[in-house]
């Protein structure tokens, strides 16, 4: 909490002295003098490249500069506090006795978050910004400021465009994804963190268009970024190759490599249908590998995604169909057993309100591997196969009781395959409108120390979260 504090008082400091950073942003150069002052190297004592995580992104800073100045105008010279958000405090225990001693807590930190948007001066033209400075003793008290979301949007009769860093959600599964293409933190999922850290911005372009009955987006990530995938730094999982020096290869930051994405979703009747086409690359760490005698290189394939998803009311519910074919576009004769086969995904589930407060929603899924003949015939010997075909259900369960005050939820994931399953139980109280804690535990049961959910094992944990708002 001492971390938070220090936050806090710098932010204090910012306002106090508002009166001549007021004056400072009403120079004639404007807006246009904001920007080019984002370009300067320094901020205060330290170098942009120390002091921030997005020295890479230039927009980015560009940005985070327009929307401090912008915050000390004349609009907040009143009483008004321009910023939203929460502090949260979170401890991520793990509970298995055979893993790693000196890795007792997946994560331990404090977290202020702050919200702010501000209307430019351009008609139609909005600034919005969500940052998390964020302190984690369960890594030797790492610090770090996490910019989630900062983009401009604007308006143009029937056309919405937003720039910067946001996040981008597609398909109806329930954390399940297969027309979802876009970065995931699953240290988050895994960890305890709370459902909306499942998600990690993209520095992306992104057009709305809504012409008579029909919704269009397109969307360009000129940046790449892959998942947040658990390391070793974090939890512990098998390794088969510990004495080997691994490493990561991104993609280069070119024009050709932007990825691309459209989505088109019409009504028909009483159906919900869209269709989505993506091309880019596969963001999970492991889909390719490049591996020598020195070193194991994780590298991200080249992938394109064609889907579709269906959504209708049934049964007093809601009935959700979801179905891609993932285009392995490095291997698509499925004979490099180092690079991720092409796959069809499918998927069906349900969701209802059982009785009152209580709800239930079921999902059932398939992976299909193509070319899998071509896989088993190249497969290095003692490498673990994969079957053709997997199969996995989830069932998440949620009670709110007490006036929706306490909420008692339970998710979890069963691999038919592997005879293994995912549950995450937790308890939530709201004491008021501004201040909750919650109770839960991430439990992986069965497999084998390769499989989906097997290889995390040894990483059982029990969180506590607690968070207010302002």
């Amino acid at each position: 909490m001492k971390t938070i504090l220090g936050y806090l008082e710098k932010l204090a400091i910012f306002f106090e002295n508002k009166e001549r950073r007021v004056e400072k942003a009403q120079c004639t150069c404007g807006y246009m003098s904001i920007l080019r002052r984002a370009a300067t190297p320094s901020i205060g004592e330290k170098a942009i490249g120390d002091w921030s995580p997005f020295s890479r992104y230039p927009l980015v800073i560009v940005l985070s500069w327009a929307i401090t100045i912008c915050s000390a105008l004349p609009l907040y010279a009143e009483d008004a506090w321009p910023f939203h958000g929460f502090i949260q405090g979170l401890a991520s225990l793990r509970t298995a006795t055979d893993g790693p001693t000196d890795k007792q807590f997946i994560l331990l930190e404090e977290r202020l978050q702050l919200e702010f948007s501000h209307n430019l001066p351009i008609e139609d033209l909005n600034l919005f910004i969500k940052s998390d400075f964020i302190n984690d003793d369960a890594i030797e008290q790492e610090e770090d400021i996490d910019v989630r979301e900062m983009y401009v949007d604007y308006s143009i009769g029937d056309m919405d465009i937003r720039l910067g860093r946001q996040i981008i959600t597609w398909g109806v599964a329930d954390r399940l994804f297969i027309t979802d293409v876009f970065p995931k933190s699953w240290v988050s999922f895994y960890a305890g963190r709370p459902l909306q850290y499942l998600k990690i911005g993209s520095d992306a372009i992104k057009i709305n268009y809504y012409p008579e009955s029909l919704s269009l987006e397109l969307i360009a990530i000129p940046l790449f970024a892959h998942d947040d995938f658990p390391t070793a730094e974090r939890m512990f999982f098998f390794d088969p190759l510990p004495q080997t020096k691994k490493e990561t290869a991104e993609p280069p930051e070119t024009i050709e490599n932007t990825q691309l994405g459209i989505r088109v979703k019409r009504y028909f009747g009483e159906y919900d249908i869209t269709l989505y086409a993506y091309r880019g690359y596969m963001l999970r760490p492991g889909t390719g590998i490049i591996l020598t005698p020195e070193r194991l290189t994780y590298i991200f394939p080249k992938l394109s995604v064609y889907g579709m998803t269906l959504q209708r009311n049934l049964l007093s519910g809601v009935l959700s169909m979801e179905t891609a074919y993932y285009d392995s576009r490095e291997d698509r004769d499925g004979d490099n057993p180092l690079i991720d086969n092409s796959q069809l995904r499918y998927l069906a589930g349900f969701e209802r309100e059982m009785a009152s407060e209580l709800t239930l929603g079921v999902q059932y899924y398939i992976e299909q591997m193509l070319d899998y003949t071509q896989y088993t015939g190249t497969l290095p010997p003692g490498f673990p196969r994969q079957d053709e075909f997997a199969h996995l259900a989830t069932l998440n369960v949620k009670q709110q009781l007490l006036h929706q005050t306490l909420t008692l939820s339970l998710f979890s994931i069963y691999n038919f395959n592997d005879e293994e399953i995912f549950l995450q139980p937790e308890v939530k109280y709201k004491f008021t409108d501004a201040l909750w804690l919650a109770v839960g535990a991430n439990v992986f049961e069965g497999g084998k120390a390769y499989t989906r959910i097997g290889q995390f094992d040894k990483n059982d944990n029990i969180y506590t979260i607690m968070q207010y708002h302002f």
